[in-house]
């Protein structure tokens, strides 16, 4: 039986593709590098700030970079987007109310992302207060998604075992993250920046089309 429901952040609970992006553009053009498209920005983002910049700073072939610059303007960028994380972004239309309906139900929630951690506890304030048990970003210390070691932390406090919990995501890592840690039900979302092909492949147990499918999972529980 499924107790605990884990979800990744971006393109999952918050739109933020073009918060993303615009925050990120502008700190390229600083830098004299060619501004990354959406759909770029989209198949950019889910390993975290600072492979978004190596993957922004490679599409530009004529721009090359040490080690120290990338650090560099990965902390601008972080800093850029941290000053307001609340800008051009807002929940997916229906998630709201499929999480007051797990909670309703007595499920334990929690948000894993490979997004700074100040930035995610801040967006879910923001956007979800009271709702979630624990909400986790990117640490020092802790690996990044597909590694688990962010889930453990998590079952451990909530005090469940892997397979009571169901993992939601919208990108091959949250799958592969849901694998390596033996979610009981590994749900890929379709309303997020990636698309059916790479969660399908992946190899994500349930597939949902709009937010409001979450609800539906567990009417019959």
């Amino acid at each position: 039986m499924i107790k605990t429901c884990i979800f990744d952040l971006d393109g999952t609970l918050l739109n933020t593709l073009i918060s993303i992006e615009t925050r990120l553009c502008e700190v390229l053009e600083k830098y004299g590098v060619r501004r990354v498209s959406t759909d770029q920005t989209r198949r950019f983002v889910g390993d975290g700030a600072r492979e978004l910049v190596i993957r922004a700073l490679n599409a530009d072939e004529s721009f090359s970079y040490t080690e120290e610059k990338l650090n560099e303007i990965t902390k601008v960028y972080v800093d850029s987007y941290n000053a307001n994380p609340y800008d051009l972004t807002v929940p997916y239309e229906g998630i709201e109310d499929s999480l007051a309906a797990l909670k309703r139900k007595g499920m334990k929630l929690a948000v894993l992302s490979n997004k700074p951690d100040a930035t995610v506890k801040q967006l879910c304030e923001k956007f979800f207060p009271g709702i979630f048990d624990v909400c986790f970003g990117a640490r020092a210390g802790v690996a990044l998604k597909p590694a688990t070691e962010g889930v453990e932390e998590i079952l451990k406090i909530l005090g469940v075992s892997a397979s009571e919990t169901a993992y939601f995501g919208d990108t091959a890592v949250d799958v592969n993250t849901a694998s390596n840690y033996g979610a009981g039900l590994n749900v890929g979302v379709l309303w997020g920046f990636r698309d059916f092909e790479e969660l399908s492949e992946a190899g994500a147990s349930v597939l949902l089309r709009e937010p409001s499918d979450i609800k539906k999972l567990f009417s019959e529980e």
